[in-house]
């Protein structure tokens, strides 16, 4: 018998392809002109098609834009070797994090604060299923921490190390995400504001890491 006409293979082969498709219209036209329509013309398929594997257009969106996480992982996948000791993870990691949200600003904003139906963890779930051999050689903490939802889970899961071996006290942990967090914020909604500046995301990077070793030094 041949292979069944909606096998495993053949819908992932949909989703993938529309999340692709997604993805290719933020890239050429912004997150705000994505539509079903031009979502489904693109693939020459009918709308309606499309609501056969998606609840609705927010959640290709959500999944394109974790898409944009790509080259972070394989920047940090790449960089393993580098982070074996908790404070060189955990200030390559974020070091690595801003790099590739001041280059794609409106879509880590939208990731990571702007309020979803869908729970952001969920996303990322469905988008690795699909994608599992962008995880393929990540291990331990930084695998976590990729796994993770909100910005704040996936800064628990980064410092816990630094905590371990006493290099920040676990009472502050919380304190040093919240503040880390809030200024990464600030500083991706001044690269928001600034789209056409490239030479501002290395500068706020620098500033951001700068800030992240003063916040270090609570201990």
């Amino acid at each position: 018998m041949g292979r069944a006409r909606n096998s495993e293979g053949d819908c992932r082969k949909t989703l993938t392809a529309f999340i692709q498709a997604t993805r290719e219209i933020m890239s050429t036209e912004g997150i705000e002109h994505v539509s079903i329509r031009k979502i489904a013309s693109l693939l020459y398929y009918n709308s309606a098609t499309i609501y056969l594997y998606f609840k609705n257009v927010d959640e290709l969106i959500n999944l394109a834009s974790v898409s944009f996480l790509e080259q972070y992982c394989r920047a940090l996948a790449a960089d393993m070797p580098l982070m074996e000791e908790p404070l060189a993870a955990y200030m390559h990691t974020w070091e690595l994090f801003c790099k590739y949200a001041f280059t794609y600003p409106q879509v880590f904003y939208r990731l990571f604060f702007t309020k979803n139906k869908i729970p952001l963890e969920d996303t990322i779930d469905k988008y690795y299923e699909l994608y599992p051999e962008q995880l393929a050689d990540i291990s331990g903490s930084i695998y976590d921490m990729l796994k993770g939802g909100s910005l704040k889970q996936r800064c628990d899961v980064i410092i816990a190390p630094l905590a371990d071996a006493g290099l920040v006290s676990r009472e502050h942990t919380d304190i040093i995400n919240d503040m880390s967090i809030c200024y990464f914020r600030k500083l991706l909604e001044e690269r928001c504001a600034r789209p056409d500046d490239d030479a501002l995301g290395p500068e706020l990077t620098e500033k951001f890491i700068r800030v992240l070793h003063l916040l270090l030094k609570l201990k």
